[in-house]
């Protein structure tokens, strides 16, 4: 498995209508595009941090929101942040809107300590607030961290015999640091992949064969009264018999004392079994 994360979005007015003019995701793929302008950086987690730091590289100034009290980022990245002259570190701030015509002109935020509103004039915006694995399908199936991840071990099986996950759909625990990492570089997301790979045709074939109970038989008798060759007087009957026996059945059904064949096909033909007609 190996399906991957999308971006988490603030899920504010204007986020969704400017993804694309504006608003940003990735500030190593889109960065360069914002050189010489004013953005600012959702979140104060070592992403965003990180964000931050090489933004003010390449844009005029760069200013980073954080919802809570204090940022999350490591110490170090925090002082690095903070040495920077145009860098500007906003904390209690809650993104409320993003604003724009054709593209973004700023966000719209609130200070959660005094409830004031206050509008930044802004050309970028990068959301750095986490990922959300695309693991919805798999709740109840598979073992699932609280982010809804998917666990696995350093060779990528889950607690599912046979089943690996890969990429930053998955978590695992590492056996150095006793802690858990995600898997979310690109390039131990392809490692932990090829690690899945190398590990999975074992599994396959020392896998216990799966069993499961005999379907059962089912005999089934069809009756009608039937005139004529232009068609049986009772075909509704006939439809309303013959859809309930075809199904339980999961055989074929043997129609006995219908009329031609190429009838019977015609008015069943929405039936995958063969139909045969005897008696005719």
């Amino acid at each position: 498995i190996s399906t991957g994360a999308r971006w988490r979005q603030m899920n504010v007015p204007g986020e969704k209508a400017f993804i694309g003019k504006g608003v940003a995701f990735c500030p190593h793929c889109d960065g360069p595009l914002f050189k010489g302008k004013r953005v600012a950086v959702i979140g104060g987690g070592n992403s965003g941090v990180e964000a931050a730091i090489d933004l003010a590289g390449i844009v005029d100034h760069v200013t980073l929101l954080e919802f809570a009290e204090d940022l999350r980022a490591d110490a170090v990245l925090q002082k690095k942040l903070y040495s920077l002259p145009n860098a500007r570190v906003i904390r209690h701030a809650q993104t409320t809107e993003v604003t724009g015509d054709d593209k973004v002109s700023g966000l719209m935020y609130k200070d959660r300590t005094s409830g004031e509103t206050h509008w930044l004039e802004l050309e970028g915006i990068f959301v750095q607030i986490g990922l959300l694995p695309n693991t919805d399908f798999l709740k109840g199936t598979i073992d699932l961290n609280r982010m809804g991840e998917i666990v696995v071990d350093d060779k990528g099986r889950t607690s599912v015999p046979g089943v690996f996950a890969a990429g930053d759909c998955a978590r695992w625990t590492n056996p150095l640091f006793g802690e858990t990492a995600r898997i979310e570089h690109w390039s131990v997301a392809a490692e932990h992949g090829a690690a899945a790979a190398t590990n999975l045709p074992a599994a396959v074939a020392t896998a216990e064969p799966a069993t499961a109970e005999p379907a059962a038989a089912h005999t089934t008798a069809v009756h009608w009264t039937y005139e004529g060759e232009d068609g049986p007087e009772n075909w509704a009957a006939l439809g309303a018999d013959y859809a309930a026996c075809a199904g339980a059945a999961q055989s074929p059904i043997d129609l006995t004392d219908a009329g031609a064949q190429d009838l019977a096909n015609l008015v069943f033909n929405y039936q995958s079994s063969p139909i045969t007609v005897t008696n005719n």
